[in-house]
């Protein structure tokens, strides 16, 4: 009788965050990104499994499509409105955020993806809060699609 495997069991110690400021070009304009560098080094990574993206239309856009202050002001408030929700009993891990193109990314690694896509899912259907957005919850184990920020900080 073969036994059958049991779960892993892991011990997650959540970093406090640590922002890296990232200067860089895409398609010819600025962006800068803000990189929670503190998950360099974190493990387990696979814990925190799932990748979630938050897309923000930015509405008030300066030079090279870039946010205005008073934009980046709504923006800033959107996310601290948001972030808390993702974050509730260790679920999320902050990974970055990329203004960009007259965007705005957040950027989340995930434990449990149902009580996030439910939230955000119902802030949509709800059609309160200050800015168009739009959001991916893709299963990532490896951490493939957080190689572009984690290299961005690597020591």
């Amino acid at each position: 009788m073969a036994n059958a495997e049991e779960p892993k069991e892991y011990r997650v110690i959540i970093p406090k965050e640590a922002h890296t400021i990232v200067e860089f070009k895409q398609n010819g304009l600025p962006g800068v990104a803000s990189i929670n560098s503190a998950l360099f080094e974190f493990e387990p990574k696979v814990v925190f499994g799932w990748h979630l993206s938050i897309m923000i239309a930015a509405e008030e856009l300066g030079d090279n499509k870039m946010p205005t202050s008073d934009e980046q002001k709504v923006l800033n408030k959107f996310e601290d409105e948001i972030a808390p929700i993702i974050k509730a009993h260790g679920n999320a891990l902050f990974l970055g955020r990329v203004t960009n193109d007259g965007w705005r990314e957040l950027i989340y690694r995930i434990y449990d993806p149902e009580p996030v896509h439910e939230h955000l899912q119902g802030l949509i259907s709800s059609k309160k809060h200050l800015r168009p957005f739009d959001f991916r919850i893709d299963p990532d184990e490896s951490w493939e699609k957080a190689q572009w920020h984690m290299k961005a900080v690597s020591p």
